[in-house]
């Protein structure tokens, strides 16, 4: 009967412990390290199995830990967006009026030159300007409370 096979916690213990350094190097010959792996305890099939499992799933969490972060960003803008008013129902004229202020706040100048494509046949329905006009305003209020969270305005 062969050696006892371990845990995966005694395996990761004892290759820490009883495998020098020299034998994790490239140079090394594979025939040597399946040699002290067995003599570990261990399978080396599985052994590799189970480090190319870990380094996918290591590799797939960094390749997504973005999300996290875009999540906190979008959960604080929408905090600092809670209880907005809306345009409702607005008149059109009032809408463009609007807008117009907005394109003279330099903080938005980007963002109305994008929108006054849409608005350059003066054919935008009023619910297309009123949908510009809330994310004008809601870029505006953002704005003013800054990436803090704090109101500056």
């Amino acid at each position: 009967m062969g050696p006892r096979q371990r845990s995966d916690e005694e395996l990761v213990r004892a290759l820490g412990t009883e495998l020098d350094a020299d034998i994790l190097s490239e140079d090394y010959p594979l025939v040597e390290v399946e040699k002290e792996l067995r003599e570990a305890g261990g399978d080396p099939v599985e052994v590799s199995r189970w480090g190319t499992d870990l380094v996918h799933a290591l590799a797939k969490k960094r390749r997504l830990s973005w999300q996290e972060q875009a999540r906190k960003t979008r959960d604080a803008m929408q905090a600092k967006l809670a209880g907005r008013p809306t345009v409702g129902t607005m008149p059109r004229a009032e809408l463009l009026s609007r807008i117009e202020a907005a394109r003279r706040d330099s903080r938005l100048q980007a963002p109305v030159a994008i929108a006054a494509r849409n608005l350059a046949s003066g054919e935008a329905s009023e619910e297309e300007l009123r949908q510009i006009l809330e994310d004008l305003e809601a870029l505006a209020l953002i704005a003013r409370k800054g990436g803090d969270g704090d109101d500056q305005g």
